[in-house]
């Protein structure tokens, strides 16, 4: 029997440096059966070229390019708009569609499984699967696992996941380990980047668990690579992470009831970014800022809700916040922020 189609989205912008590398992980797919559209956000780098090179061997490549914007302030339509370009473009012709970065590394058989499981499950919508998290370098740095609240099953509905996000935060559903059936997006629309900004994701992968059941498959099958501009954006940022963003719209606007511990775990998530937030105002010299979060009475409930779910990465966080609080008070502040970028700069190395 013919299998069906799969269309694979490939997203760039500047990628000279991997976007070889990420092409030939898709080439070599045990899934065959597949189209290829490149959708490049105008790069002013060799990305056009390389992308030619390879239409030469390989035809089923679909090359579109974004237009340059009119004028030289405009910024360039962001990853989200870009998807949705996508999704617009009538390219798509495929019954299944995955969304992939310029710069990661995919598994030969992880569009195989995640096709194998749509099939097998036909109430799902998507599935996800783990990643391993590297570097520039290509060297794994961190990986994701399914949160234990969600147990063994790797099939979920919308209670389930949204519980999991209050409890754990956004920790395993990573856009590029995303494949969908193509029917999904003409349920669910598009990509609300205006609104949602870099969590734009996560809010259309809810809205799809509104209307199906989603899966998660625990095997890491992609290498998503994290060098680059959401690192800078974790560091810019002057307010709370978008992810907040789309869990209070479901929890306000959409009038969702959740249990206490799970609404502890999520004001202890809000705590957890605040101390982040002041780090950041510390290491850009604003000390009155950084002092402002870092003073914040905090609840007995965050208390309640670090020793119900304690992890290393939590403990690290609350011993700099712990740090910070009395160095900040004590007027140490641009020590400590010295001795945060040495620790930053050997950390890299």
């Amino acid at each position: 029997m013919k299998k069906p189609l799969l269309t694979i989205c490939v997203l760039c912008h500047n990628s000279e440096k991997f976007i070889e590398k990420t092409l030939k992980s898709i080439l070599s797919q045990a899934y065959s059966d597949s189209e290829i559209i490149i959708s490049d956000n105008y790069s002013d780098d060799s990305t056009p070229e390389i992308i030619k090179h390879f239409q030469k061997d390989y035809p089923k490549i679909i090359y579109r390019r974004n237009e340059k914007p009119l004028l030289d302030d405009q910024d360039y339509i962001g990853c989200y708009e870009n998807y949705n370009t996508c999704l617009k473009s009538g390219l798509i012709n495929g019954e299944f569609v995955a969304f992939c970065h310029d710069d990661d590394i995919y598994h030969k058989d992880v569009f195989e499984k995640q096709i194998n499981f749509l099939i097998k499950n036909p109430e799902a919508g998507a599935v996800f699967t783990m990643v391993n998290l590297i570097n520039n370098n290509d060297k794994i740095i961190r990986t994701t696992r399914i949160p234990k609240i969600l147990g063994k099953k790797n099939i979920h509905n919308f209670t389930e996941i949204f519980n999991a996000l209050l409890y754990n935060g956004n920790t395993f559903l990573e856009t590029p380990a995303f494949l969908a059936r193509k029917k999904t997006f003409e349920t669910s629309g598009f990509f609300n980047e205006d609104r949602f900004r870099t969590s734009a994701d996560l809010e259309m992968w809810l809205r799809i668990a509104e209307k199906y059941s989603i899966g998660i498959l625990d095997e890491r099958l992609v290498d998503y690579r994290v060098g680059g501009g959401g690192r800078a954006y974790q560091r810019l940022r002057n307010k709370r992470s978008d992810f907040f963003s789309v869990m209070d719209y479901y929890l306000e606007k959409k009038s969702l009831a959740a249990e206490n511990k799970f609404l502890r775990q999520y004001e202890y998530q809000k705590n957890f970014d605040d101390t982040l937030l002041a780090l950041n105002f510390l290491m850009k010299d604003d000390i009155t800022a950084a002092k402002k979060i870092i003073n914040q009475p905090v609840k007995l409930s965050i208390f309640l809700a670090f020793f119900e779910n304690i992890t290393l990465k939590r403990m690290q966080v609350s011993m700099l916040r712990i740090i910070m609080f009395l160095g900040i008070n004590a007027g140490f502040g641009k020590y400590l922020k010295k001795i945060f970028q040495t620790l930053i700069v050997i950390n890299r190395r």
